[in-house]
């Protein structure tokens, strides 16, 4: 029989250090789990809850008026591109394929599909939002038939200020999933926090000098700021991205 120390015995000992590094990995990975899952619990109460803030501050600011009711129908048309460009294909095609091209240590053909998906929605994006700009006026009355006057043409110039703002929430929409295939959850939950403020601090600060404006204003810091803020450690993971059409 093989005493300790010999091959078996060794064989013996290298199994439960084996066992014992994988237990460690896997309570390493619930961990991590557990992690992710609180910073996302965490971003989306709080996120919540400067929701209500927000539904507040539009009520104590500016009250139900014609002014408010522009301001939501501004964002009928923008909101329809987006869902249509970025909300549909980013949940249902976009980020199942390229999680599990990573799922399979496979970054290169999943940058690959990210780069053509990237570059292609941002280019329509591009397009929708400088023809929203130019055709505001057009747009308009698809979305309120029944405005005239100095309420039509409010609502013009705020469609004009909102597509600008969709254009940064749909390219936070690429870079929180593009984060969250790589199991990054921090900034992706930091974005609609920072975008909730934005709003709050609009209608506050700016509200009472600008108007319904000013809270337009903070729409679009607040779109940016949830866009700026995940782009950091989105260019870290997408040093594979290049631009393509293929």
């Amino acid at each position: 029989m093989d005493k300790p120390g010999t091959i078996a015995g060794k064989g013996i000992r290298e199994d439960n250090s084996t066992e014992r590094v994988k237990m460690g990995v896997d309570r390493m990975s619930n961990r991590q789990v557990a992690r992710n899952a609180t910073i996302v619990m965490i971003g989306i109460f709080i996120s919540r809850v400067l929701g209500l803030v927000r539904e507040r501050a539009v009520a104590q600011v500016f009250g139900r008026t014609l002014e408010t009711d522009a301001y939501f129908a501004a964002f009928a048309i923008p909101d329809l591109m987006y869902y249509l460009l970025v909300g549909g294909a980013l949940s249902a095609a976009f980020i199942p394929v390229f999680t599990s091209y990573l799922a399979k240590d496979d970054e290169e053909t999943a940058w690959h599909v990210a780069s053509t998906f990237i570059t292609v929605t941002v280019l329509l994006l591009l397009a929708f939002t400088i023809f929203g700009e130019i055709f505001a006026a057009k747009l308009a009355p698809l979305v309120a038939y029944d405005y005239s006057g100095s309420q039509l043409a409010l609502l013009v110039r705020l469609m004009r200020i909102v597509f600008p703002a969709v254009l940064f929430t749909a390219l936070a929409g690429l870079e929180m999933g593009v984060l969250n295939s790589y199991q990054h959850f921090t900034a992706p939950a930091v974005g609609p926090i920072l975008y909730n403020l934005g709003i709050i601090l609009g209608a506050y600060a700016l509200g009472p000098r600008m108007g319904i404006y000013g809270m337009a204003l903070g729409l679009v810091a607040g779109a940016f700021s949830n866009f700026a803020i995940q782009l950091p450690t989105m260019l870290k993971f997408s040093r594979a991205y290049r631009p393509n059409l293929d």
